[in-house]
C-alpha cells in the first residue's frame, strides 16, 4: 500500500494523480474512539475528461480496508439490484459524503460482465423463473466491485488480501477472528443461485458460495469528478 496518502481537495491533485495511490476522500468511523475520521481510498482507475459522461476527469476508489461487515441480502432470492446491501450503500453510507465531497461523486453505471449464469448459457437464461434479471444494470453512487473487476485491477491474488479498521472488528458477531490479517469481502456479482452471491476469501480467492445472509466484509467503490 501507498505510504502517501493524497487529499482530494489539494491543489494540483488530478494532475498528479495515477493508478496505485491513495487518496482521503470522505469521513467515516474507523477507530474505536467516537470521532469520525477520513477515509482512505486506493486510486484504481483514471478516465479523461474525453471518455467520461460528465465531462470530467474521474477516478474509480475503492476503500483500502474493509470498513463494516454486513450481510448482502437477508430476504431470500437476490441480486445486487434488489439488495439490502445496496440500498445501505446508496443511502446510510453516502452519510460520509457532505458539501464538495458529494459534489464530486459520480452516478456509475454498472454491469456485470462476469455472471456465471450468463456465462454458462450466452446470456438467453439469465433470467430467474419468476422473470426478473439475475445481474441487471444498474445506476449506483456507491457499489461493490464485480468479479471482472476485481481481476482487472487486482490480477494477483496476494493484492485483493485486504484488512479490516478496528470500528468493523468491535463487539463479537464477527465472521471470522479478529486477530485474523485478512478478511472477506462482498462482490456485486451473483453467485449460481439465487440466494448466492460472490466474494473474495481472506487468502484472495473468488468464492461463488457466499450465502446472501452471511456476514462479510464490505469494501465500498466509487466513481469521484474534478470540479
Amino acid at each position: 500500500m501507498p505510504d502517501i496518502i493524497k487529499d482530494v481537495h489539494s491543489e494540483g491533485f488530478w494532475d498528479n494523480l495515477k493508478p496505485g495511490d491513495a487518496v482521503k476522500f470522505g469521513i467515516f468511523r474507523q477507530e474505536l474512539r467516537k470521532e469520525k475520521t477520513p477515509l482512505e481510498w486506493l486510486v484504481l482507475d483514471i478516465a479523461d475528461s474525453d471518455k467520461t459522461a460528465s465531462g470530467s476527469r474521474e477516478a474509480l476508489l475503492l476503500s483500502r480496508k474493509v470498513l463494516f461487515f454486513s450481510w448482502f441480502h437477508v430476504g431470500g432470492a437476490t441480486n445486487w439490484a434488489i439488495s439490502e446491501l445496496r440500498e445501505d450503500l446508496n443511502n446510510l453510507f453516502m452519510g460520509s459524503f457532505q458539501g464538495d465531497d458529494r459534489e464530486m461523486i459520480v452516478v456509475s453505471h454498472l454491469h456485470d460482465d462476469a455472471c456465471p449464469v450468463c456465462d454458462a448459457n450466452d446470456n438467453d437464461y439469465c433470467k430467474w423463473p419468476e422473470g426478473r434479471q439475475f445481474c441487471p444494470d444498474t445506476e449506483d453512487e456507491v457499489f461493490c466491485l464485480s468479479i471482472a473487476e476485481v481481476e482487472k485491477y487486482f490480477p494477483a491474488r496476494e493484492d485483493r488480501l485486504c484488512g479490516a479498521t478496528p470500528w468493523a472488528l468491535r463487539g463479537d458477531n464477527l465472521p471470522q477472528k479478529k486477530s485474523d490479517p485478512y478478511f472477506w469481502w462482498w462482490l456485486r456479482s451473483p453467485g449460481d443461485i439465487d440466494r448466492i452471491a460472490a466474494s473474495v476469501g481472506y487468502e484472495g480467492d473468488f468464492y461463488m458460495g457466499n450465502y446472501v445472509r452471511n456476514l462479510c466484509g464490505v469494501r465500498p467503490a466509487l466513481r469521484i469528478k474534478e470540479t
